[in-house]
């Protein structure tokens, strides 16, 4: 379980470099930390994904939770296991924007 949630963290950094943010969304891009609660399915794929905390704190907190939406549901994850068979869960992940 461990290795997978470190390999999940990595494959989030790795792919933090194609999030990008509508220009209709005007939002001030500097540096944040985004924690989202994830469904993951037995096949990888991101089914929900639930925005729980921004940080720091801003205005534009709707703004930025829904262009990590968007980008977090095009990411294919690694499933959680159970007696060697993948299972469907929630992944708690962080989010580094800059």
């Amino acid at each position: 379980m461990r290795s997978a949630v470190f390999s999940l963290l990595i494959f989030v950094l790795i792919s933090l470099s194609s999030l990008t943010c509508s220009a209709e969304a005007d939002v001030d891009v500097s540096s944040y930390l985004i924690w989202c609660r994830v469904f993951v399915t037995e096949q990888g794929i991101a089914k929900s994904v639930e925005v729980r905390r921004v940080v720091p704190h801003t205005e534009n907190d709707a703004a930025i939770g829904e262009a990590v939406k968007a980008a977090v549901l095009t990411w294919t994850f690694r499933p959680n296991m159970k007696n060697g068979k993948p299972v469907a869960g929630y992944v708690t992940i962080p989010v580094h924007w800059n």
